[in-house]
């Protein structure tokens, strides 16, 4: 099984957004170093990312959970209730419930923000809305190894049992 590609993306860009307040961090402490170079490098390279993130399909629930806290986070205090929402979502995801009052909360959020209802910001954040939506409504495969198995008599024992009356 592969590694969902947001994961991977995500994992990048807290990385490399760690790095970028360290080096700031450092900058600011005016210990004789000029940074600047590496700050744009570093600049470039979160933005780079976050471009790759909007482009790129989540393959799993816990991608669309990653997209759906990425979301959040681009979204302003005043707009809490929309944060806490997509926060309880994408947990919800990463436990692999996904709930179709979820979906549906989720697809009328898309419409909002990408009809700019929401301001500049919903309109920037409906494509990574669209990704998560589409991530989370697919199928979950089940693996073979979770079936039961025809030659364990235990599990013909329990389906054997009489039916409480």
């Amino acid at each position: 099984m592969t590694i969902d590609p947001v994961l991977l993306l995500s994992e990048e860009i807290r990385s490399a957004e760690a790095a970028l307040r360290e080096v700031t961090r450092q900058q600011n402490r005016g210990n004789g170093k000029d940074h600047g170079r590496l700050l744009n490098l570093l600049l470039a390279r979160v933005r780079r990312l976050n471009a790759e993130l909007m482009e790129t399909r989540p393959t799993s629930a816990r991608g669309s959970a990653e997209l759906l806290r990425a979301t959040a986070g681009r979204f302003s205090f005043s707009q809490s209730r929309f944060i806490t929402r997509l926060h309880d979502i994408a947990d919800r995801l990463e436990k692999g419930h996904a709930s179709g009052a979820d979906l549906i909360w989720l697809r009328a959020v898309e419409v909002v923000a990408r009809e700019g209802i929401l301001g500049m910001v919903g309109i920037r954040v409906a494509p990574l809305l669209r990704s998560a939506i589409v991530g989370a409504s697919r199928p979950v495969m089940v693996s073979e190894t979770a079936s039961l198995s025809r030659d364990n008599p235990a599990w013909r024992s329990v389906l054997s049992m009489p039916c409480a009356p």
